[in-house]
């Protein structure tokens, strides 16, 4: 089975824009709303779940965020928790 990286890689953005939103709207937060660690660890959930499962959009749900982590490390250096937000700040 040949998969469509390209195409798997944008679904997988818009899955997560829309369920972040969904999150936020009933006020549970997104995943980056908790802080880098809870980012961190919400994206090898999902890629867990999609290898178990052999699902490819949660394996790629996982990696965008995975990459978000890296680009947000970029900036702050590191996963040390400093840079996460107080709990209750999010």
């Amino acid at each position: 089975m040949k998969l469509d990286y390209d195409a798997l890689m944008v679904k997988a953005q818009k899955t997560n824009r829309d369920r972040d939103a969904s999150d936020r709207t009933s006020g549970n937060g997104a995943p980056a709303d908790h802080g880098m660690r809870a980012l961190f660890n919400t994206a090898i959930t999902a890629v867990e779940a999609g290898i178990k499962r052999a699902n490819w959009d949660a394996v790629a749900e996982g990696l965008v965020m995975l990459h978000e982590v890296q680009d947000k490390t970029l900036i702050l250096g590191s996963l040390d928790i400093k840079h996460d937000p107080p709990k209750g700040k999010a």
